[in-house]
This record gives structure tokens, sequence and C-alpha cells, in this order.
């Protein structure tokens, strides 16, 4: 999946929106690299992707008649929205986003338009964002965000820096420094012990970051999926939910509020 958002991006001229911070117009060299995952392009693009895939499960469950079990080249039609996903595109939400003052349902609306004229998604075009809260795809959005930056840009940049430190320890292992402390001269050590702790730090710290779970829920305005269990009580919807967000690579969050817990992005940068 991640090789997937990589190569959509790799081959995309990111245009104005590619900005996600100050850092763009100071340091555009330093972090430009992060503009394919981080952008306001890249933000718009995983929304578009999360309404897709929240669509396509909704047509796997034959409970719900009004979306019926697509076909496989509807399928394919569906999935080309997200592969064929370009700057056009997204200036086209930018657009529909100056009218709906809200950018879920900019995406919502672009989708609708989009597949107005297909045989079979026309006749179930309202059930895009069905039972959903802007949360439910933004938290998403917002994690595959994370997730995708960190495995292609920063996990990459981290173990190669590792390694440099590494390398210089080793290289540098009976160079003597002067050390000081409070600021006096004390014993000497030597340049290698330096660079092997500061690669220790940094291998201890990109381990942890490994290990920390990037979670995502999609649970409605109150976190129970209230909205889908009035309408379809048959359905066990925590568990399409579950499917849903596991798809994505994502870990679900079974307990939340409209607001889902963003703990993880604390655990990142401690």
């Amino acid at each position: 999946m991640f090789f997937f958002f990589f190569n959509v991006f790799q081959h995309t001229k990111i245009f104005d929106t590619g900005s996600f911070s100050l850092l763009n117009i100071r340091d555009a060299q330093m972090v430009n690299e992060l503009q394919p995952f981080c952008s306001e392009y890249a933000f718009i693009f995983y929304q578009v992707l999360v309404e897709v895939r929240w669509f396509l499960q909704l047509s796997k469950s034959p409970e719900i008649k009004e979306v019926p079990t697509f076909s496989q080249e509807t399928r394919t039609f569906l999935e080309n929205i997200i592969h064929e996903f370009n700057e056009n595109e997204a200036y086209e939400i930018k657009k529909i986003k100056e009218v709906t003052n809200h950018d879920v349902k900019a995406v919502v609306h672009y989708l609708k338009l989009k597949c107005k004229s297909h045989p079979e998604v026309s006749k179930a075009l309202d059930f895009f964002h069905f039972g959903c809260t802007s949360e439910d795809i933004h938290n998403l959005a917002y994690s595959l965000l994370v997730k995708n930056a960190l495995n292609n840009v920063m996990f990459p940049v981290m173990h190669d820096l590792c390694k440099a430190l590494y390398t210089m320890g080793k290289d540098n292992l009976h160079m003597p420094i002067p050390p000081r402390i409070h600021p006096q001269l004390v014993s000497p050590t030597t340049l290698g012990k330096k660079m092997a702790i500061c690669a220790f730090r940094l291998d201890n710290w990109a381990q942890r970051m490994t290990e920390v779970s990037i979670f995502g829920k999609f649970a409605g305005v109150v976190g129970k999926c209230n909205d889908q269990n009035i309408v379809y009580p048959e359905i066990v919807w925590t568990q399409i939910a579950e499917e849903l967000v596991t798809s994505l690579g994502l870990q679900y969050n079974p307990y939340a509020t409209k607001i889902g817990s963003h703990h993880y992005m604390v655990e990142l940068l401690i």
C-alpha cells in the first residue's frame, strides 16, 4: 500500500497547495521530500481514498439493498478514481470547497459528479459518506498521512543517519577530544565515543517510533455507529468499520467519541 501512495505522488507535480507549513517558504529544500505525504494535496487525496473505500465497503453488505454488489468493472472504475487522482482533480475539489465552505462536503460532491454518469454507481450516489461524520474521514486521512510520511521519508532518513553516525564512530574510535564539564576540561574521551552515543540514542528513538501503533476510528458522530445502527440494525457496523480501517493498514480504535484519539502522535514525539 505504501509503495502505491509513493508511486502516485512520484509522478504528480505538487501544485500550490503542496505547502504544509511556513517551513516550505524558509526551508523548502529541507522538507521537500515530505511534500507528497504531508501537503494539502496529500490530505485531499487521502480524503478521496477513504470516501471511495467506504463506499466500496458498503457494497459488500447484501443487507444494504440501495447499494448493489458492484461488478468488477465498477470496482475498477471506483479504484481508478484513486489511482488516477492528480493535481487537476484536487483543483476541482478546491473550487467546490469555495461553494460548500467544507472540505469533506467538497470531496463528496466531487465524487458524486465523477460518478453520476456511471450506470451502477449513479443509483447509489447518496451513500457516499453514509453514516459518517467529518472526523471519520479526517482522522483516517491524517493517520495515513503520518504513516506514509514515516515509512517513505522519516524512517529511511533516520536509518541512513544512524548508519553514518556509527561509521563515524568506528572511524574516529581513537581520535581524542577534550571534553568539558561546567565548563572545565576533564579527562579526555574520543570523537568515536561521542558519535556512538548519538547513534545509539537515535537508533533507540527510531525503534520506539516503529513500535507506535497508528490508530483510526470510524464510528460516526458520537462514536457508536448510531446512524447506521438505526437504519440497518441487522448489520454489525463495528465489524465493517474495523475491516475498513485495517484494510488501510491502520490499527482499529473501537472506543472513540466524535473525535478519534490522536495519542499516537504524542507518542511519536516523545
